[in-house]
């Protein structure tokens, strides 16, 4: 088990952790138990490190593989909405998915794939939103008059450089 933690050592860095390794490498070692005697090999030791090694580097390229499908999807989904605004902005109206896949010179099928992909996204991102601004946590009626102070504040502001209203604006006072 000492050379599965070596070879376990050997190999992390390289999109997987040394715990994972040496899991993948036990798997290996497994198999080497299991496939020896109909291997016709003499030596286990060389037999069963090399099912380790095999093991290992079969985990890391599938890591790798999977590291790189996530990038790519990732990369199509910003492809996506760079597409989808852009085109908002020329047509002046939201644009079709002919439209879209036109643009990005994709099949339709894969344009309506990303776009699913992309929907499902914004869903998910308003849904923890909304969790996170709970309704009932919040006070509703000291953010509006915040905002209506800000305005005030803002308009009071115009033409005196910081200073209080000018006489010609009058006050800003709102005593009824």
């Amino acid at each position: 088990m000492g050379w599965v933690q070596q070879a376990a050592g050997q190999r992390a860095g390289r999109g997987l952790s040394e715990g994972d390794l040496v899991q993948e490498g036990s798997l290996g070692l497994m198999k080497a138990i299991e496939e020896f005697p109909a291997s016709g090999r003499t030596d286990f030791e060389a037999f069963a490190r090399e099912q380790v090694a095999e093991h290992m580097e079969q985990a890391i390229a599938q890591e790798d593989s999977a590291q790189e499908e996530s990038r790519r999807l990732v990369q199509a989904a910003e492809d996506y909405q760079l597409a989808e605004f852009s085109l908002r902005r020329e047509l002046g109206r939201e644009a079709t998915p002919a439209e879209i896949a036109a643009k990005l010179e994709w099949p339709q099928e894969r344009t309506d794939a990303i776009a699913g992909m992309v929907v499902e996204a914004r869903r998910r991102h308003d849904e923890d939103l909304l969790n996170y601004l709970d309704p009932e946590d919040l006070d509703l009626d000291g953010l509006l008059s915040g905002a209506e102070d800000a305005a005030d504040h803002q308009a009071g502001q115009k033409g005196t450089n910081g200073g209080g209203p000018s006489p010609s604006q009058g006050s800003t006072s709102t005593e009824k």
